[in-house]
């Protein structure tokens, strides 16, 4: 719960390339903390009143139903025990009994259940300052920074990774169609145990245990680690760079401006419709060459804060088939088509 707070206003770049930009935006994360912490506990108090009118709902549909099944029958012998519950059911002081027992029990659930993200204001707080480091600091400010004691085995490349990412605060992306093509494959098992060391170091020991060839690169762009290859770093730096020259200049601002996405298994063309809606532009597209160059069952996700180009050219390196896409903004169109090789 909590979520990071917004872009910072125009004055401020969204991106932090040194140090007196991120101190200044620092600055600026700690001047709304009150407002975060206010949010946060709004939010909990939201998620409390949710949590008991869904178990007095449950409770109460529950025992409409108790008095009738409390058994499941596992024989036909089982009979005369559920004709027994059945009557005894029937008198109301056991019914209330019963009721205010089911209550502690579902209570005592909801207390030991472990929930998901954050169950303090302190570590809300310690998620958002590792979600700003991500979100507003260039990948190579991000690999410099140092990590905590961090140790793992026998653990999954595409986990580690995740791991110690997310320990420090950075945002990274797999680029898994270059990788196994060169046979990486993303369920290699790696160790790591690293005292205090940079994330480029922690990252580059978990990939040569999954890699000991060096074919896997960590390949910066803008605010996002990707994890690929040489030759397809150098195809995505370069039709990016490509989008960015063929746009026009309120294109290309459109294009570096930072958004959030968070999208699951979306078709190539579902994604070419909402980066068009995101833009406001128009879209003009060749749909059926698009089917063409992608499988039927193609999709991809994307969940990342990032500039808009760059999150539409992980997308698309994501699906790609057998030749690239491209996009390009102009005038009130967003225009998606083959590159040209």
């Amino acid at each position: 719960m909590g979520g990071c707070n917004p872009p910072p206003s125009a004055e401020l770049p969204q991106i932090a390339r040194t140090d007196a930009e991120f101190a200044a935006l620092m600055r600026r994360f700690e001047a709304d903390r009150k407002d975060r912490e206010i949010a946060y506990y709004r939010e909990e108090v939201e998620c409390l009143e949710l949590y008991f009118r869904q178990l007095v709902q449950v409770i109460e549909e529950g025992m409409s139903t108790i008095a009738i099944h409390r058994f499941t029958p596992a024989t036909q012998a089982d009979e005369a025990e559920i004709n027994r519950s059945m009557t005894f059911e029937l008198d109301l002081a056991r019914s209330r009994e019963h009721k205010f027992a089911l209550m502690r029990h579902k209570i005592s659930n909801l207390l030991t259940t472990d929930r998901f993200g954050p169950t303090t204001w302190e570590e809300a707080e310690d998620l958002n300052l590792r979600k700003f480091r991500a979100f507003h600091q260039t990948a190579e400010r991000q690999l410099a920074q140092r990590t905590p004691r961090i140790h793992f085995s026998d653990t999954a490349l595409q986990e580690a990774v995740r791991l110690v990412c997310v320990t420090v605060g950075c945002q990274f992306a797999f680029d898994w169609q270059a990788l196994e093509n060169v046979g990486i494959n993303r369920n290699t098992k790696v160790r790591l145990e690293v005292e205090v060391v940079s994330v480029k170091e922690a990252l580059h020991a978990i990939l040569h245990q999954a890699d000991p060839d060096g074919r896997a690169v960590l390949a910066p762009f803008d605010n996002v680690i990707v994890i690929t290859t040489a030759e397809a770093a150098d195809r995505t730096r370069k039709l990016l760079a490509d989008s960015l020259a063929r746009s026009d200049p309120a294109g290309r601002k459109m294009l570096n401006t930072v958004q959030e996405f968070r999208l699951a298994y979306v078709s190539p063309g579902d994604f070419c419709k909402f980066l068009a809606d995101l833009c406001h532009r128009r879209l003009v597209l060749d749909e059926y060459a698009l089917k063409q160059a992608h499988p039927r069952d193609a999709s991809g996700s994307l969940n990342h804060t990032c500039p808009v180009g760059l999150g539409a050219r992980l997308f698309l390196d994501e699906v790609a088939g057998e030749a690239p896409w491209t996009f390009r903004v102009v005038g009130e169109e967003m225009i998606l088509e083959p590159a040209v090789r």
